[in-house]
C-alpha cells in the first residue's frame, strides 16, 4: 500500500468546478450537524432530463445508499460510516446520456452523431475507500481502489475530491450544501479524456496506472491512501468540515467544440468570416456555402446558452449579416457563432469587449 501526503494550502485551489448538484458523490463530515454526517447522492441526465435522489443521516453503522438510472446511464452511491462506493456508467447514447451535468443548448445543437445502438459500456466506474478519518489537521481517505474505462475518444470519466468548510445562514437557519471556491480547503481532480490522464489541483501524479485495454482505457488505482494535509486553524472538534467524493462522466462538450472549431479553421474550401474580432460593438459575419441548402446563424455565449438566432433561410453564395453586442447587454467576453445545416456546420469564437 502506499501513501502519498499532500500540503492543502488554503484557499489555493488550480481547478473551479461545480459540484452544486451530485453525478455519484458521497460527503462525509467531521461532526453530524443538520440532520447528517454521511450523505450519498446520484444523479444521471438524458440531454435536459434529470434522474436525482440522496440518502443521508448521522448513524456511523447505517449503510445509506442510493441508486437511479435511465435507459442509457445508471450511478449508485453508498456512505457507510465514512466508507464511500461509488459506481456508475453510460451504456448506450453516449452524446446525450451522462452522470452528471446535462451539456449546453449549444452542444445538443450540433449535428453529431446519434448513438442509438444496442447495450455497452462507453463510460463506467467503481470506485471505494475505507472510512475516511480525521485527525488534529489531516484527512486521511485511505485505500481508494477501483477504476475508470472510457471506449471513445469524446467521453470523460472523473474522480474529484473536494474538502471544504460549509458557511451556514445560522440567523436565517439555512444550511450551506454548494461548495464554492473561497470554501475549499483542499481539492484535487483525476480525469480520463482520449486516451489521457489530466490532472488538476492536489490530486497526487504516481496515484494510479493508466492501462490501454482492448475496447478502451482504463484509470486503475490499488490501495492508494490521501492524506490532506490542512491550515493549523482548523479544530475539527469545532469546526465542521466536508469531504466530498465526486464521481463523474459522460460526454465531453469542450472536446467536440475544439475539434469542430480545428475543423472550421483548416477547411480551405469555405470562406468563414468574421470581423472584427474581437469587437467592441458590432460584427461581420460572411460565409459562402458549397452548396444551395436551407440553415440557421446563431450566438451562443461561452458556456453555450443560445443567445439569439441571426439568420435562418436559404445559404446560396454569399451570406452576409450582423450582429451589435452594444445593444444586447451583454457582458464583455468569448462568444460561439455557428453556421448550420443538415449538411455543414462550423464554428467560431468571437471576442467582445465593452
Amino acid at each position: 500500500m502506499k501513501t502519498i501526503k499532500i500540503l492543502g494550502l488554503l484557499f489555493s485551489i488550480l481547478f473551479i468546478t461545480n459540484n452544486a448538484f451530485s453525478h455519484g458523490e458521497t460527503e462525509t463530515k467531521s461532526k453530524c450537524s443538520w440532520g447528517w454526517k454521511y450523505k450519498a447522492k446520484a444523479r444521471v441526465n438524458y440531454g435536459w432530463g434529470i434522474t436525482s435522489d440522496n440518502n443521508k443521516g448521522c448513524n456511523a453503522s447505517t449503510p445509506y445508499g442510493i441508486y437511479v438510472n435511465n435507459h442509457c446511464a445508471w450511478q449508485s452511491a453508498e456512505n457507510h460510516g465514512g466508507n464511500s462506493q461509488l459506481a456508475g456508467g453510460v451504456t448506450s447514447n453516449w452524446r446525450l446520456c451522462g452522470r452528471g451535468f446535462p451539456n449546453s443548448d449549444l452542444f445538443y445543437d450540433l449535428n453529431l452523431p446519434n448513438e442509438e445502438d444496442a447495450k455497452s459500456n462507453y463510460e463506467e466506474s467503481s470506485l471505494k475507500h475505507n472510512p475516511i478519518q480525521f485527525s488534529e489537521n489531516i484527512i486521511t481517505i485511505p485505500n481508494i481502489t477501483g477504476e475508470m474505462f472510457v471506449s471513445n475518444n469524446q467521453i470523460f470519466s472523473s474522480l474529484e475530491i473536494i474538502i471544504w468548510q460549509p458557511n451556514h445562514d445560522n440567523v436565517n437557519n439555512i444550511e450551506d450544501t454548494i461548495a464554492n471556491k473561497s470554501e475549499y480547503l483542499w481539492q484535487g481532480k483525476i480525469e480520463l479524456l482520449n486516451g489521457e490522464v489530466q490532472l488538476s489541483g492536489n490530486f497526487p501524479k504516481n496515484s494510479y496506472r493508466l492501462v490501454k485495454v482492448e475496447n478502451g482505457y482504463k484509470v486503475i488505482f490499488n490501495n492508494e491512501t490521501i492524506k490532506a494535509i490542512l491550515s493549523n486553524e482548523i479544530d475539527f472538534d469545532s469546526d465542521e468540515v466536508i469531504v466530498s467524493i465526486i464521481s463523474d462522466g459522460g460526454a465531453k462538450e469542450t472536446s467536440f467544440l475544439s475539434s469542430l472549431e480545428d475543423n472550421t479553421s483548416e477547411d480551405i474550401d469555405i470562406q468563414f468570416n468574421i470581423f472584427p474580432n474581437p469587437t467592441t460593438d458590432k460584427v461581420n459575419i460572411s460565409f459562402n456555402s458549397k452548396i444551395k441548402e436551407i440553415g440557421t446563424i446563431k450566438v451562443y455565449s461561452s458556456s453555450g446558452k443560445l443567445i439569439t438566432v441571426l439568420y435562418s433561410g436559404t445559404f446560396e453564395n454569399t451570406v452576409n449579416t450582423s450582429y451589435d453586442f452594444s445593444e444586447s447587454k451583454l457582458n464583455s467576453g468569448v462568444y460561439f457563432i455557428l453556421i448550420q445545416s443538415k449538411n455543414e456546420q462550423y464554428i467560431k469564437k468571437i471576442s467582445f469587449k465593452k
